[in-house]
This record gives structure tokens, C-alpha cells and sequence, in this order.
């Protein structure tokens, strides 16, 4: 079962090193130049400081002639000194393009949520997957960490097979101590590893719980709260929670890894033991010269550091690979969104749409891992530029029903079609180009004004822009502004940005989805939190701002619906009433 445990784990291994070797090159291939750099220099280093000091003695005990002595020892001092500058050099090299991998890793890692189906997105274990990959990416020295570590394992590795060559010309005794020693070591080894691993999958829960917290008591969003409802005492209570919960998964995981340690100490104690009694015996009875003593003394002691070395990088390794795991799994997710079976008919039908007619029909749909539907035999007709009005109690079905019609998610039953065609035949970025909407939970971007309107990065005043703000009444807001509609939203890059307040955020909303240009308008519940009065202000002004297009309002007020061409009522799921206004007045 160990064997079996300890090669899984080094086949995820070798896949995760290979993708993270891979993305690299493609990033800054002087990484590999300067990590190979490293595996000649470490590893040429033990043997320049092993060998030479015994042809030094040697000279010094026989012939003593003055200039090969200072040829050695300068030979000893300049090779240290140039190859020490070049493992310094690199390693500084490796730190600094760390920052430039971890954005690469990070974007990545943007680039596939973009792109990954909104269903899968809003899947927690998909969240969860997503903080550990954004850990990953930069804990245990940051993704560079396996450059400097993996080329750590190849050097020390050439040490160990060199030192063993070079002892076994001079004493083979010497040398079946020194691997006897590593095959025990190599077994503690995989004992310590597996003990490590379970450590990590132990920690995993508490960790994320411990980062949500912390992240509470940082953050400037839930600043407010914590302090109206003086929450400060039950966040500390549960940092202290974890933090002590931690404490105790450490403590009985190092006293578990310190028997083995402690054990991997005493072999490597015996080793040194038992070569330092040989050497002494064979120096005793004149078997070994001065100089071959001071090199048996070098070799063991190197041969102990550079298998010390070995572990604890293929450790590091191991660990470095445990977080980057949860990377390699988010960056193999499918992107499945953009399939569609559209025949080309469909395709030249659909690219010249005019007049659009949107049917729900015997549409099923529950979320995944509930058992409840949130639309149950649902139909719907949508005709041409026709105001809908869509009505229900929170928890009816109406938010569920715009994202089916968005294909953020799929019906589990029954087909919704655009002029007969169902909409997953259709492409996905000419579909979505039909549509614009405002959202219930509408988010502004910390760029500029402008920029959350039209979503392309300018640096002055676009004319079109303006009249979007203008029709939808934020003129007099945005004159007031710093750099007019080029001021930052937010404070977070500018402390000249600006906070909008929440109705100036809504008609920001509105002018991003006017400025579109989309047949159809969604309106998702965005003024739930607005009294009555500035809610039938808000209809009303987007009424007239979508007066030749289709357009589809969200509202668990029928009272504010009274614009509408069509009013359906929807709950539990069910449309349970259709008509105009006045119609379902005299039916209510």
C-alpha cells in the first residue's frame, strides 16, 4: 500500500514539474539557462573542495615545492570564488523572475474562469479548487521554488554518485558504509514523506477556514459591518480557533515525523561513526597517506551534507508539487460553453435575425444537487420588441429563468428557441451578442468610469460614451468627477477614484447595457433595494431607453409593472398568471 501511495504521488509529481516546466519556457527560457548553470556549478564545487586539499597535503608532506602549492590553493580560492558568484547570481536571477511566473500562473488561471461554463463556475468545489490553485501558485517559495530545488536534487544527486566513484577507486570498504547508510536514509525517507502527506490533507480544511477569516478582519468591504455589530470578538475567537486547531495537527504530526527524523539522525551518526573509525585505523598503521585521510574525512562529510541536501530539496519538491496540484486540476478544466451542433442554414438564418421571437417550452430545470426544481414545466413566448414583465416572491424562479435564457446553465428538460432554432445550436458569442442586461447584483470595475461602460481601455473622452451617461442621467454626476467619465471607480489604483453611491451605480449599469446595443434588455430585480417611487423612476427611464427592442424587466413588485406590454406571474417555479396589468388586477 506505501509503494503503491509513494508512486502515485511521484507520477502526480512528474506531471505537475512537466506543465511547470512547459508554461516556463514559454515565458522566459533564460530560467533554464541559469538552472543549468546551477546543476554544473553545485555540483562541481564539492569536488574542487574534496580533492585538491589532499594533492595540497600530499605536496606539503613530501616535496613542498612552493609554486605548486600556490597553484593549488589559488586553483581552490578563484574556482570557489567564480562559481559561487555565478550560484549567487542565478539564484537572484530565479527570485526575480518569480514575480513574472507567478502573474503567468495567475493569468492563466483568470483566462480559464473567464472562459469556463458559468454552471461549473458557481460550483463550490470549483471555487475551492480555484483559492487552492491561487495558493499554490504562491506558497513553498513560489512557482520559481521547483527551478532552484529540482536543480538542488540534480546537483546534489551528481555529488553523491561522484563521491561514491571517487572513494571506491581508493577503499571499496568506505564505500559500502557510505550506501548502506543511503538505503536506510532512503527508506526513513519515504516513511517521513508519507507522513508529511497526510499532515497536508489533514491541514487542508483548516487552513481554508482559517484564510476566510483573516481575509474578513483585512478586507475594507466588511468593515462596516464588523464594526456596527462589533464582530471583532468572534473573528479573533475563530483565528484563535484554527490557529490552536493547527497547533495541535503540527504537534502531533512532528512528534510522529520526529521519531523518524530522529531515528535518520542516529544512521547518519553511525555512518560518520564507522568511516571516521576506519579511516583512523588505516592511519594508524601507515595504510593511507595524510593527504588520503584529509580526503576519506571530506568525502564523508560531504557525502552526509549532500544527501541531507538530496531530501530535504526532493521534500521541498514534493511539497511545492502537493499545492501546484490543485493548479494543474483547475488549468485541465473543460471549457464546454461555446459547444454547440449549428449547421451552417442555422448559422446564415440566425445572422440575419430581425425580428426576434424567444420561446420557453415545458422547460425543467433544478440546480445541481438539489432536488428541487426552480422552473417546473415552464413555457414562455417573447414576440418582437414586446415588454415583459416577469413577477414573483424571492425564490420564485426569476433569476433562474433569466440564466437559462443567458445559457449560463441548461434546462434538464424541454428547449428554449430563438425563431424555432434551440439556442444550443446556436454559438455561444453570437448568441450572447443578442442580449444585454443589468443584474440584481450589478458589479462596477475598479477601472474608469468609461471603461465599465464600454470596456475598452482609452485615455480620452469617447462621444458615444457620453451620450449613454447623458441619456440615463448621470451627466450632472460625472461632470462633477475629478477627470470626468476618465476618473478610476473605487479607490483601490487612484485616491482620486470615486465611490458612486447606489443609485449612480445603477444608472451606470444601465448605460454599460444601453451602450451595447443588444436586441434584447434584461433587467434582473437591480433596484430590490430601492423604495417603490425610485424603482418606477428606473422603469420608466429604461422603458423609454428601450422602447424598439425587446426587453424583459425582473420585479417582485407587480405595482411598478404597469409599463409592460406582458406581465407574467411566476411561483414555485410555475407561471401561474399572464396578462396585462389591468388584466391580472381584476384576476388578483
Amino acid at each position: 500500500m506505501t509503494n503503491k501511495f509513494i508512486s502515485n504521488k511521484l507520477f502526480i509529481n512528474f506531471k505537475v514539474i512537466s506543465y511547470i516546466l512547459k508554461e516556463s519556457f514559454k515565458i522566459s527560457k533564460e530560467i533554464f539557462i541559469m538552472m543549468l548553470l546551477l546543476i554544473i556549478c553545485e555540483s562541481i564545487i564539492p569536488f574542487i573542495n574534496v580533492i585538491l586539499p589532499k594533492y595540497i597535503i600530499d605536496e606539503l608532506m613530501s616535496l613542498q615545492r612552493v609554486d605548486k602549492i600556490t597553484y593549488l590553493v589559488l586553483l581552490i580560492t578563484i574556482a570557489n570564488l567564480v562559481f559561487r558568484i555565478i550560484i549567487s547570481y542565478a539564484n537572484k536571477f530565479l527570485v526575480n523572475r518569480n514575480e513574472v511566473l507567478v502573474n503567468h500562473f495567475t493569468y492563466i488561471i483568470g483566462e480559464k474562469l473567464m472562459h469556463v461554463n458559468y454552471e461549473r463556475l458557481e460550483d463550490p468545489d470549483i471555487q475551492n479548487l480555484k483559492e487552492k490553485a491561487l495558493s499554490g501558485i504562491h506558497m513553498s517559495g513560489g512557482i520559481v521554488g521547483i527551478f532552484s530545488q529540482l536543480s538542488k536534487v540534480i546537483s546534489k544527486a551528481i555529488t553523491i554518485i561522484g563521491l561514491v566513484y571517487i572513494i571506491s577507486i581508493f577503499n571499496p570498504m568506505i564505500t559500502l558504509i557510505l550506501l548502506f547508510s543511503l538505503i536506510i536514509s532512503t527508506l526513513l525517507y519515504k516513511k517521513s514523506l508519507k507522513i508529511k502527506y497526510k499532515f497536508w490533507d489533514d491541514m487542508i480544511p483548516s487552513n481554508r477556514k482559517f484564510a476566510y477569516f483573516m481575509d474578513l478582519s483585512t478586507d475594507f468591504k466588511y468593515g462596516k459591518e464588523i464594526r456596527l455589530f462589533e464582530m471583532q470578538d468572534l473573528i479573533i475567537d475563530r483565528d484563535i480557533e484554527f490557529i490552536n486547531e493547527n497547533y495541535n495537527y503540527m504537534n502531533s504530526s512532528n512528534k510522529a515525523s520526529g521519531l523518524v527524523t530522529t531515528t535518520q539522525k542516529i544512521v547518519q551518526q553511525i555512518q560518520s561513526s564507522l568511516v571516521y573509525l576506519y579511516i583512523a585505523y588505516k592511519a594508524f598503521y601507515n595504510s593511507i597517506t595524510i593527504g588520503e585521510f584529509t580526503l576519506y574525512i571530506s568525502v564523508a562529510f560531504n557525502f552526509l551534507s549532500s544527501a541531507n541536501d538530496l531530501f530535504q530539496s526532493i521534500s521541498n519538491i514534493n511539497r511545492i508539487c502537493r499545492y501546484s496540484e490543485h493548479f494543474l486540476q483547475l488549468s485541465k478544466i473543460e471549457i464546454v460553453m461555446n459547444e454547440t451542433s449549428q449547421t451552417i442554414e442555422e448559422y446564415n438564418i440566425f445572422k440575419h435575425l430581425d425580428n426576434i421571437e424567444i420561446e420557453f417550452k415545458n422547460v425543467y430545470f433544478k440546480y445541481p444537487n438539489s432536488e428541487k426544481y426552480s422552473l417546473y414545466n415552464f413555457s414562455l413566448i417573447v414576440k418582437r420588441n414586446e415588454c415583459i414583465a416577469i413577477v414573483g416572491e424571492n425564490g420564485a424562479g426569476k433569476t433562474t429563468l433569466i440564466k437559462l435564457l443567458l445559457r449560463l446553465y441548461k434546462p434538464n428538460e424541454g428547449t428554449i428557441l430563438v425563431n424555432g432554432m434551440n439556442i444550443n445550436n446556436i454559438e455561444f458569442e453570437d448568441y450572447i451578442g443578442l442580449f444585454s442586461a443589468v443584474f440584481q447584483d450589478y458589479k462596477l470595475f475598479a477601472v474608469t468610469l468609461q471603461e465599465n461602460i464600454n470596456f475598452i481601455e482609452e485615455k480620452e473622452i469617447n462621444e458615444n460614451v457620453s451620450d449613454v451617461i447623458n441619456k440615463v442621467g448621470l451627466s450632472s454626476t460625472v461632470e462633477n468627477l475629478p477627470y470626468s467619465q476618465i476618473t478610476e471607480i473605487y479607490k483601490l489604483f487612484d485616491k482620486n477614484g470615486v465611490e458612486l453611491s447606489g443609485g449612480e451605480g445603477q444608472k451606470l449599469a444601465i448605460a454599460r447595457a444601453i451602450y451595447k446595443k443588444a436586441k434584447i434588455i434584461i433587467l434582473d430585480e437591480p433596484t430590490a433595494s430601492l423604495d417603490p417611487y425610485a424603482e418606477q423612476e428606473i422603469y420608466n427611464k429604461m422603458r423609454k431607453l428601450t422602447k424598439d427592442k425587446t426587453s424583459i424587466f425582473i420585479s417582485h413588485r407587480l405595482s411598478s409593472c404597469k409599463f409592460a406590454d406582458k406581465i407574467v406571474v411566476i411561483s414555485n417555479g410555475k407561471k401561474i398568471q399572464e396578462g396585462t396589468h389591468e388584466e391580472l388586477l381584476r384576476i388578483l
